[in-house]
């Protein structure tokens, strides 16, 4: 049986010409081929083959039987889709090979690493990089008779500074002043500036805390008549906001005042009326000078209802005015 030996020519790496061999002599093959010239080269069938020609190193050559010469005509060259590539440390990278082919021409591509310590390819051509320095990533057809090399750069990445702090400059308060009266409560809300800063977190402290305390969610509760001053400290930078709060004095016992048509009728069965010009906090005071009820009433009319309350005589309790009302 008639063998023959395919020689690869690759510089750097190039395929550079192909020549079938025929035999000499038993179990010993010779190939003349040329580029710029003829050399002449031997080898034994499946053995690997070394030598040298003029212009360059013979890097990569081997012996095989015809079915290697049908390769080489079915494939005529393959590109990697990168010949160069940079990562970092860690990075990876999805390498291709595009075939200049017949249709039915063995795609099987076999990949590899000059230094697997800098960085490995696997079988479907991942590249994933592992410490600095270089490598050259070669892609080989099935039979080693066309090859196509990327050569990578990994590097190892910098660290990333610290990001500059960002300070607090500035806070303020929904409210400035607040007028309650006593057992009132109100909730303060503080705005820090600028909203990305580090740290936006503020604690709340009161100017007298015998007239209206504050918890360190800015809920201010009205404790006795007098003037307070609630205030809002960042605990970064130390800037603060603050809100005059003035708390009234609720009556205690029964008060005398002018009637008015605001609040009718004056005898009561299971309901009475209120026609207020502005909305309005209203407090429902019984006869012992108890705050049975307080709500929000609206301009305008508004319904008040009375059934469930014993009989008796009751204060309805205005900003500015009380009114007495008889519950049957």
């Amino acid at each position: 049986m008639r063998k023959y030996l395919f020689i690869s020519l690759i510089f750097t790496p190039t395929l550079l010409f192909a020549q079938q061999a025929q035999q000499w002599e038993p179990g010993a093959f010779s190939c003349v081929a040329g580029e710029n010239g003829e050399s002449t080269w031997q080898a034994i069938a499946g053995q690997p083959l070394d030598g040298t020609a003029s212009g360059g190193g013979l890097l990569y050559g081997n012996t095989e039987i015809a079915s290697s010469l049908s390769e080489a005509e079915a494939i005529r060259s393959i590109r990697l889709s990168k010949k160069t590539l940079s990562l970092e440390i860690g990075q990876s990278e999805q390498l291709s090979v595009t075939f200049d082919a017949d249709k039915n021409a063995n795609r099987t591509i076999t990949w590899h690493s000059s230094n697997e310590h800098i960085a490995s390819i696997d079988e479907t051509g991942t590249v994933k990089a592992l410490q600095a320095g270089e490598a050259i990533l070669t892609a080989i057809t099935a039979s080693g008779n066309y090859a196509d090399a990327c050569t990578l750069t990994v590097t190892r990445s910098d660290p990333q500074p610290d990001p500059a702090p960002i300070p607090v400059t500035d806070v303020t308060l929904n409210l400035t002043s607040a007028t309650l009266e006593r057992r009132e409560s109100l909730r303060l809300i503080a705005t820090v500036s600028p909203a990305d800063a580090d740290n936006t977190s503020v604690r709340w402290s009161t100017s007298d805390p015998a007239i209206a305390d504050v918890d360190q969610t800015g809920l201010v509760l009205a404790l006795s008549a007098g003037n307070t001053t609630i205030t809002a400290t960042t605990n970064d930078g130390g800037k603060t906001a603050s809100c005059e709060v003035t708390v009234g004095e609720l009556p205690t016992s029964i008060e005398s005042a002018d009637e008015h048509r605001i609040i009718y009728p004056r005898v009561v069965k299971d309901r009475f009326y209120l026609n207020l010009p502005a909305p309005q906090t209203v407090y429902l005071i019984d006869a012992n000078g108890r705050i049975v009820r307080i709500f929000q009433a609206q301009a305008g009319e508004t319904v008040i209802l009375m059934s469930g309350y014993p009989t008796g005589i009751y204060w309805v309790r205005l900003p500015s005015q009380a009114v007495s009302i008889v519950k049957e």
